[in-house]
């Protein structure tokens, strides 16, 4: 699927598990998924403290937090966990090694960072490429 698609899943029959701590319907085929469309979403402007705060509630949710520096990592790059930190907090940020852009430099000035809030035994956010951070 591409950035933008609207998707429609049929889960029914299927089941929903908690994996290390997020929520997810659990071994769905991706012949029960079709693209009805395109569309965008409109991240949330949050800061890392209110991640903290409402990131249960918050699960899944594209956001966008400014000020942000990134650090740690594997050389520098993307790849693994790096660090998120803004003038209220820190904040895991994770990017498998499979990814296109794993061992691409992030920048070391203060940027704005859009992902999605996701849960790996703590919270954590995910960019979806490159272009997340600006």
């Amino acid at each position: 699927f591409n950035l933008g698609d609207k998707i429609k899943i049929d889960i029914s029959g299927q089941s929903l598990i908690e994996y290390n701590g997020l929520l997810e319907v659990n071994d769905v085929d991706i012949s029960l998924a079709t693209i009805t469309g395109t569309g965008s979403v409109t991240p949330r402007i949050a800061t890392i403290a209110d991640i903290n705060a409402n990131g249960q509630t918050w699960e899944s949710t594209l956001v966008t937090i400014t000020g942000v520096t990134i650090s740690g990592g594997t050389a520098g790059t993307y790849a693994g966990s790096t660090v998120l930190t803004d003038a209220t907090g820190t904040l895991p940020m994770f990017t498998t090694a499979f990814s296109a852009f794993a061992g691409t430099a992030y920048p070391v000035t203060p940027v704005s960072v859009t992902g999605y809030i996701g849960d790996f035994n703590g919270l954590q956010l995910n960019i979806r490429n490159t272009s997340d951070v600006q």
